[in-house]
């Protein structure tokens, strides 16, 4: 994706959404001048759409914890817009994030965002609990307050 391209995504919500994969794959771009049009293309494209649900799963899971950031952050938007996965898949989605949420190599930050998203789960298991629980242990205030709001929500 050319730097133009991602440029266009930064007011065009509905450009952005066609382009979430290649935007994903362009925040962490050495190149500031493409990582932060794809950065900022992301903050302003609102709730993704339920056609995204695989591909925001496959970031979730990857190395790089910036796009593991903003895979959580549209996981929560669409959570939050009222998407409703089918069944085997919100299991899925609780497998995967307990354990980016126990990777001792996934950034804080990250971790944080997850901790947001989960908050607007219809639901969280018990596996899912456990770790919540286990990392309010040693928890800044800010991760904390996130960890209660996920636990409180589910």
């Amino acid at each position: 994706m050319s730097q133009s391209e991602i440029e266009a995504c930064m007011n065009d919500p509905e450009l952005a959404l066609k382009k979430l994969e290649l935007l994903l794959e362009s925040v962490n771009n050495v190149d500031e001048s493409v990582a932060n049009p794809a950065i900022e293309s992301l903050e302003n494209c609102g709730a993704p759409r339920g056609e995204h649900f695989e591909l925001l799963l496959k970031y979730l899971n990857d190395s790089d914890s910036l796009r593991v950031f903003w895979a959580a952050t549209l996981v929560g938007r669409l959570f939050d817009d009222g998407f409703q996965a089918a069944a085997g898949r919100t299991q899925s989605l609780q497998e995967l994030v307990t354990e980016r949420l126990a990777d001792p190599n996934l950034a804080e930050s990250s971790k944080e965002k997850i901790c947001w998203a989960i908050s607007s789960f219809p639901s969280v298991d018990t596996s899912l609990r456990a770790v919540l629980v286990k990392l309010s242990a040693n928890a800044s205030p800010r991760m904390l307050r996130l960890i209660e709001s996920a636990l409180s929500k589910a």
